[in-house]
């Protein structure tokens, strides 16, 4: 009884062991397939499948043929070898360009999405004894060297001073805060923002400056610190608007605001 208990149990076994490699040999064969297909789709298929059309989506005023250029595209590329990071990166080193966003379509197209760097004030850089203008954006980026933009209402920054001034540099880290309140004002009053014809920046310390305001219908500078925000702008315009009423600006050499209250400077003589 027992032999015959071992011996029903070994057929089993044995037939399991069967079933087992049958589904193995199956498994290892597919598996083998699998790789075959793609090795044979990267040589033969993937290098001949061309990019054939290229769909580009931009604010900037740049033709299609021109972007393209700067992408490093030239038309004969292949759909799987485009690398779409090496696109966006080469976008992305045009300085009028913010973001580039780059997709492929299959099985032959690629979209190229293009955000551009909007304008926010002007930097007049001084650079071999003379004065450059520069557009620059709420980064700080400068993207664009005088143009149509210098003659918007765009405020001047001036009284910056750093080499080798170009396109793509950003202006020194301590006017980050500068533009932040500039960007500001720009969204919640844009009106406040016209009022400014240019504000100069005199460097106190390593990592601190201060700033003259220069308003746009009035002579008088303004000495504001710092700083720059929606109440002081009106403040400083509603006491200038004042003053020129009752003709007190005449031989005013600056207003100081830097204590929060109005302290004038007369011209000498």
């Amino acid at each position: 009884m027992s032999e015959a208990i071992l011996r029903s149990y070994g057929t089993s076994r044995k037939k399991q062991n069967n079933q087992l490699d049958r589904v193995l040999k199956i498994a290892i064969v597919f598996l083998v397939l699998i790789i075959l297909g793609e090795v044979l789709f990267y040589l033969l298929i993937a290098p001949n499948m061309v990019l054939k059309e290229v769909v580009v989506k931009s604010d900037l005023a740049l033709s299609d043929k021109e972007i393209l250029n700067k992408a490093g595209i030239e038309g004969k590329e292949y759909y799987f070898l485009l690398d779409t990071q090496l696109v966006e990166k080469n976008l992305e080193s045009y300085a009028p360009v913010k973001e580039a966003v780059v997709k492929k379509s299959f099985p032959d197209k690629l979209h190229i999405t293009l955000y551009r760097r909007k304008p926010l004030g002007i930097s007049l850089v001084k650079q071999n004894n003379r004065t450059v203008p520069f557009i620059f954006d709420k980064e700080g980026v400068i993207f664009q060297a005088g143009g149509k933009e210098t003659e918007s209402s765009l405020p001047v920054l001036s009284g910056i001073r750093f080499e080798n001034a170009d396109l793509g540099t950003r202006l020194p880290g301590p006017l980050q805060p500068i533009l932040e309140d500039i960007e500001r004002i720009r969204h919640n009053a844009p009106e406040l923002l016209k009022q400014i014809s240019e504000l100069r920046v005199i460097r106190k310390e390593e990592n601190l400056v201060e700033m003259y305001l220069y308003p746009m219908h009035y002579r008088t500078k303004v000495h504001i610190g710092s700083h720059l925000d929606e109440e002081l702008i009106r403040y400083l315009l509603m006491v200038l608007h004042v003053m020129d009423k009752q003709n007190g600006l005449e031989g005013m050499k600056e207003l100081d605001f830097r204590t929060g209250n109005a302290v004038y400077k007369v011209k000498e003589g």
